[in-house]
């Protein structure tokens, strides 16, 4: 019994002084550690239970805090009232997270230090649910304004901030992860190092925000804008960027693996020095319809990007969802993989770096033979094979040197058999002989060993090799004219 009298009078009082530091020590000692303030004072929790009691009406732009001053001390009490003081991540959230988080849709919440508190789901904007066919009018209603707030590593899982207002807001650390911030206002807002994986910015304003070492693994930005948008060393990998605005970011040393930038608009003030754009392995990013605007290539190491994530997606049989793709799916991606390399081979070329452009010109000829043989388009196929077992459409040139060693090495042979094996010969070839027939009947179109009839074995062997030398000649002009014209 003492021992639990002791314990007791060991528990911090309940401060009455405005002491910030011992309700820090009181707070934590209840199990609500991101409690900071001095508790409202009763007239104050009176006024703010009269706003819960607030019945939502998303038609006509009610909302319990609309246009409500609220400070970090109300958020606290708030959050006391409907969490219990659960930490984020505790298993029984499950209802909290089926109902949803705090409710401060239209709330006034600007400048206001939220730092580390726990806003799981917090509704700041409308749910996709309630998004429907909204009109632009309400869906502004329903936005918090957080312009100018402190939300250093807050807790905003899965929140919906849709159209939120958060111009100039501090989210270093801040955890998004699986946020809705589509439409959102991020304007020249501070989220170094945020974490961001998986969330939703479709179409957020994003000018001239800092996300230097930020995670937006898996995140959607498409049609984001991020015109002067600090992206060093960020982390983008598989994030979604089609058609978003990049203009004047800066991308240095960012993580682009699996990144799909089909359709993004970059421009001169771009900058992807050091960019990562392939890990090598499964990831590569895809750079279908870029408008490229100038931005320089040089910066990039382009040695670890063997394929372009079109062309590695259009290769697996399977969808993400281990779907099989259809026929026409397929044939789409490949055509697709097709216009990513030859853009960017002609953009790489454009800026003087012709053996990376080579590199996926020849992976756009190698795709397209793929298309011929889907469409059923067998002659082009074929002659498309058939190139490239010569020369490697033109950019391997030791192919047509090994093709054309190996015709006049094999046609020699046949001329020393057919001379020396078939008895019906009156005369017959030594090696350098049946060499030296091989190569005038390679290059001169016939042979200078008179021969007893048309039909004779070597005069059947020197029109197939004269034939065989115009193809693997034209191949060869083609490869050098290639290689070294970049044509």
């Amino acid at each position: 019994m003492s021992k639990h009298i002791n314990h007791l009078s060991a528990l911090p009082q309940r401060p009455t002084a405005s002491d910030s530091e011992a309700w820090r020590i009181y707070w934590s000692s209840q199990g609500q550690p991101w409690r900071t303030r001095p508790e409202i004072d009763e007239q104050r929790r009176e006024k703010l239970a009269q706003y819960l009691a607030i019945a939502t009406d998303v038609e006509r732009g009610i909302y319990p805090f609309k246009n409500i001053k609220l400070s970090r001390a109300d958020v606290e009490w708030l959050l006391a009232v409907q969490r219990i003081g659960r930490e984020p991540g505790d298993p029984s959230d499950a209802g909290e997270r089926e109902s949803g988080g705090l409710d401060l849709r239209g709330a006034d919440l600007r400048g206001e230090d939220l730092s580390g508190l726990p806003l799981t789901r917090l509704r700041g904007g409308l749910t996709i649910r309630e998004l429907g066919n909204t009109t632009p009018e309400q869906r502004s209603a329903a936005a918090v304004h957080l312009e100018g707030a402190s939300l250093i590593n807050a807790h905003l899982e899965g929140a919906f901030l849709h159209g939120a207002h958060l111009e100039g807001a501090s989210l270093l650390e801040a955890h998004l992860e699986e946020a809705f911030l589509d439409e959102a206002h991020l304007e020249k807002s501070n989220l170094f190092q945020s974490h961001l994986r998986g969330a939703n910015l479709g179409f957020a304003h994003l000018e001239g925000a800092n996300l230097i070492r930020a995670c937006l693994e898996e995140a959607n930005l498409s049609f984001a804008h991020l015109l002067g948008t600090l992206l060093s060393e960020a982390c983008l990998e598989g994030a979604n960027l089609m058609m978003a605005h990049l203009e004047g970011a800066n991308l240095t040393g960012t993580h682009l693996e699996g990144a799909r930038l089909q359709r993004a608009s970059l421009d001169s003030r771009t900058a992807l020095e050091d960019a990562i754009l392939s890990d090598g392995r499964h990831k590569f990013a895809f750079l279908a319809d870029i408008r490229w605007g100038g931005v320089n290539l040089t910066d990039v190491d382009w040695s670890p990007v063997t394929v372009l994530g079109d062309e590695y997606e259009a290769r697996q049989p399977k969808a993400r969802g281990r779907r099989v793709k259809e026929k026409t799916e397929r044939l789409g991606e490949y055509k697709a993989a097709v216009h990513a390399n030859r853009q960017l081979a002609l953009v790489l070329r454009s800026q003087g770096m012709n053996e990376e452009a080579d590199h996926f010109a020849y992976r756009a000829q190698l795709l397209q033979r793929v298309v011929y043989r889907r469409q059923r388009r067998l002659l082009k196929y074929t002659f498309s094979w058939f190139l490239s077992l010569l020369a490697g459409y033109g950019y391997r040139l030791l192919r047509s040197i090994f093709i054309y060693l190996f015709v006049i090495m094999s046609f020699a042979a046949g001329y020393y058999w057919a001379t020396h094996a078939l008895h019906a010969h009156t005369y017959s070839l030594n090696c350098y002989e049946a060499l030296v027939l091989s190569i005038s009947s390679f290059h001169g179109r016939g042979f200078f060993q008179p021969v007893q009839s048309p039909g004779d074995p070597v005069a059947i062997l020197a029109a197939a090799e004269a034939v065989f030398g115009l193809l693997i000649e034209i191949s060869f002009i083609a490869t050098f004219t290639q290689r070294y014209f970049g044509r």
